[in-house]
């Protein structure tokens, strides 16, 4: 930016220099009070008064040059759209023999492009926009360039970048509403749906055809449209983008989940061996395989568990929680060890990790958290405790927006069997064995429902 800022061609104000230079002093902080315009102008401009307008002049200019770095920075990443630029200014000058040679060389190296994304089909159109943009320069016909075909290969390419651009949009809408629950219109989306389906031929391009699919199971819940996407998943090598295979990824596994805690119990085999399909592939983060996201860390996590996979899940977390963001990575650790380790039955241990968990942000780890030391203090005798967290719990559930009303609801089923144990515990009559054997029997879709039978029986509940 220094260098930018000095070069003539973009500046000739000094004092902008001079303004520029004195700020970066300050860098990274910019907190201290020589950055008041009054000091700086006193540094820029010794001994005349300060003038408010050329100030605000300079600070106005300074800006505006750094936008135009970014810019320019950002843009010449785009060694295609430089390629364009380049062959679009021989053209206006009537230098068609050397323009044909960059057009050459640019349609060649956007074939080899591995990165097939909408940018990729914008490029495509952009490059037969330049050649029949040639092809009327006037003297084009002296070098024989093919007339008619570049028309319809810009269209086509134009609608491909739209497709592609559009139903990636609406794909991450999708699941933006299911995560976050946030209602986002979709308005055009049944044209675009409609659209393909009426003009199968843009179902040849590979990520369209993909992102379709995705939309296709969403909408209806068709499997077939599930085996057809984890099959795509299982060809997906690296030279595709990093976001594109999170995306198939992360749309598929979702659909398993719901179909999981909508009931279908056999569904979480499915699930594992999808997570370890995704493993094994290095996908579980739009960033590559240096960066895991917590949400997918914890579904691995979880699946593993609740199919008894305690020595793959502990492997697991050891090897790839310091692919977390930094920040939690420690927090998720424990967190998932104090899991494990209930499970395993050692809860003292299990206590010992929950006590060093400090902070959780995602919904389903902190219902995770209260989940675990519900059955942690139960099995260590803290009864008095039980009650307090089992109520904190509920009022957790009450005000949480951002989770699935299905998940709520099983989680509070549990609270309520779980305070119910908490009163046979200290009032072992048979109304309040019966009362637990009514509510167990007559409701379905209760979470860790196993544990809470086991704990009644062992106080003589007949179940």
């Amino acid at each position: 930016l220094e260098e930018f800022v000095k070069s003539p061609f973009h500046n000739k104000q000094s004092s902008v220099i001079n303004l520029y230079t004195r700020i970066k002093k300050f860098a990274p902080e910019f907190t201290s009070s020589k950055l008041l315009r009054d000091n700086l102008w006193s540094t820029i401009f010794p001994g005349k008064e300060y003038n408010y307008g050329i100030m605000k002049n300079l600070i106005y200019d300074l800006t505006k040059l750094t936008e135009e770095f970014i810019s320019i920075t950002y843009g010449t990443k785009n060694e295609l759209r430089n390629s364009l630029n380049i062959i679009r200014f021989l053209n206006e000058r009537s230098k068609i023999k050397l323009a044909e040679k960059y057009l050459e060389k640019a349609d060649k190296k956007i074939g080899h492009s591995e990165k097939t994304d909408s940018e990729f089909y914008k490029n495509k159109s952009d490059i037969e926009k330049v050649k029949i943009s040639i092809l009327f320069s006037g003297i084009s016909d002296e070098h024989k360039v093919k007339t008619g075909i570049e028309f319809e290969k810009s269209n086509k390419y134009l609608i491909e970048s739209f497709l592609v651009s559009m139903l990636e949009h609406y794909v991450m809408i999708c699941n933006i509403n299911k995560i976050h629950k946030t209602g986002i219109q979709t308005p055009l989306l049944e044209e675009i749906l409609r659209f393909i389906s009426v003009n199968e031929l843009y179902l040849e391009n590979f990520y369209i055809k993909v992102y379709y699919d995705i939309l296709l199971l969403d909408r209806t819940r068709d499997e077939k449209y599930y085996y057809r996407l984890k099959k795509i998943l299982s060809g997906l090598g690296d030279t595709f983008p990093a976001d594109f295979r999170y995306a198939v990824w992360v749309n598929i596994s979702n659909y398993i989940a719901f179909r999981y805690h909508s009931g279908e119990d056999n569904m979480i085999t499915e699930h594992f061996e999808l997570n370890k399909l995704s493993l094994e592939k290095k996908i579980y983060g739009e960033k590559g395989e240096e960066q895991f996201f917590m949400t997918c860390f914890i579904t691995y996590f979880n699946v593993a568990v609740r199919l008894k996979e305690y020595d793959w899940a502990e492997v697991f977390i050891k090897e790839n929680y310091k692919k977390l963001n930094v920040k939690a990575h420690e927090d998720i650790f424990n967190y998932c060890l104090a899991d494990l380790y209930t499970h395993k039955k050692n809860f003292l241990k299990a206590n010992e990790h929950l006590s060093k968990v400090k902070k959780l942000h995602e919904p389903n780890m902190k219902y995770g958290l209260k989940m675990t030391t519900l059955i942690v203090y139960y099995e260590l005798g803290w009864f008095e405790s039980s009650v307090n967290a089992a109520e904190t719990f509920r009022h957790l559930l009450d005000n949480e927006k951002n989770i699935q009303d299905v998940i709520k609801e099983k989680f509070r089923k549990f609270i309520k069997g779980y305070l119910i144990l908490l009163e046979m515990n200290n009032n072992k009559d048979d109304d309040t064995k019966m009362k637990f054997a009514k509510f167990i029997s007559g409701t379905e879709g209760i979470t860790s429902a196993q544990w809470l039978i086991r704990k009644a029986r062992e106080l003589g509940v007949e179940i």
